[in-house]
């Protein structure tokens, strides 16, 4: 099993907030927040999602303590995960009555989640002792980061806030943990598992679904788990397990970034920042899935995989997962996880998460 070096646990309690009155035409107020500091609310946010009804889900971070990145993209693809669940489902027995209030509209849900967020933070950093800077993203004209460098290794300690609506959205909750971030050293992720089946909604569902190979990285074995096309099939790499996946591949006229296809996956506020930043470099960027057989991993010179808390993250080797009924394994596959292209898109990046910050708690 391959050694990452991972960033060691911070011990903090976790919190929980639950909106008591979910209703049309109404926002949380604190009269209406339960707050939830007891210690059997698990701090891992996987835990805290299966323990509640099935809903559509969404991970953010903090930065600075006091935004959350990419706030409004995050709301709006709970909104859609939402209406692409009730739509699948108006047929069975998830859903039998109209939602009580417009939980599928993105501007409306954003009215709501907003100060639900900010009470769990505030609650969160009460909890655990934390001190929160003044100012911590005030501009700075020092060069395109602000002279700030990567957010994960910024002196704040940053919060995995975590929300959830039910199917029916008689549940609307919030869950903030601590941010766990890559530690240094090598990265690594097992081609392992099938696609999801709801490709464009993040729902709760998937939690469950991918708990068996999620205790793959719960080894610390792995950065993370990429799902392939079935074995039977040319092998194509989709996404990580909470994650998007790319590959710099070398072609007769220069190199391209490969990603799957955005309706074959979840598009993660991480992946459309890439996309951003590939423009601006002038990158050639190709929505096709990654080979990842043999012969095409042949053509990739780095891969890297990006999410709300690895922000991106270079591998520096892919290993398979044996495939049944094969007599023979296939060998890891070592990348240059320093190759200066992915090094720029990670500096362009770790800028770009400064800016794109919404603050939440006044």
């Amino acid at each position: 099993m391959p050694a990452n070096t991972i960033a060691a646990p911070v011990l903090r309690s976790a919190v929980s907030a639950l909106w008591k009155q979910p209703a049309a035409h109404t926002i949380p107020t604190l009269a209406t927040i339960a707050l939830d500091t007891d210690t059997t609310v698990s701090t891992d946010s996987n835990i805290w999602i299966t323990s509640l009804p099935r809903g559509a889900y969404s991970s953010a971070r903090t930065v600075g303590m006091t935004h959350i990145l990419e706030f409004s993209s995050h709301v709006g693809r709970t909104a859609s995960s939402l209406a692409q669940m009730v739509s699948s489902s108006s047929n069975g027995s998830d859903r039998k009555e109209p939602l009580a209030w417009p939980a599928t509209d993105p501007a409306h849900l954003a009215t709501v989640l907003r100060p639900l967020a900010a009470a769990a933070l505030a609650q969160y950093y009460k909890s655990n002792n934390l001190h929160v800077p003044p100012n911590p993203i005030s501009s700075n004209p020092n060069g395109i980061s602000g002279g700030r460098g990567s957010p994960n290794d910024s002196a704040c300690e940053e919060t995995k806030v975590t929300w959830l609506v039910s199917t029916d959205a008689a549940t609307v909750a919030v869950h903030c943990a601590p941010l766990h971030a890559p530690g240094v050293g090598e990265h690594s992720a097992l081609v392992a598992g099938a696609p999801r089946a709801l490709a464009g909604a993040k729902d709760s569902q998937w939690v469950h679904d991918r708990a068996a190979l999620a205790s793959v990285l719960a080894t610390g074995g792995y950065n993370e788990v990429l799902l392939a096309s079935p074995a039977e099939a040319p092998a194509r790499v989709y996404e990580g397990l909470s994650s998007n996946a790319f590959a710099l591949v070398s072609t007769d006229s220069g190199v391209e970034l490969h990603t799957a296809p955005l309706e074959d996956v979840l598009t993660g506020t991480i992946l459309k920042i890439v996309l951003d930043v590939a423009r601006e470099m002038q990158l050639p960027v190709v929505f096709a899935h990654p080979d990842a057989s043999v012969e095409g991993c042949k053509r990739w010179v780095a891969a890297f995989v990006t999410s709300t808390s690895r922000l991106v993250c270079p591998l520096a080797r892919i290993d398979f997962a044996p495939v049944a009924g094969s007599p023979t394994t296939r060998p890891s596959f070592k990348l240059d996880a320093h190759h200066p292209i992915v090094e720029e898109i990670v500096r362009r990046v770790d800028a770009e998460v400064w800016k794109r910050a919404l603050l939440i708690m006044e």
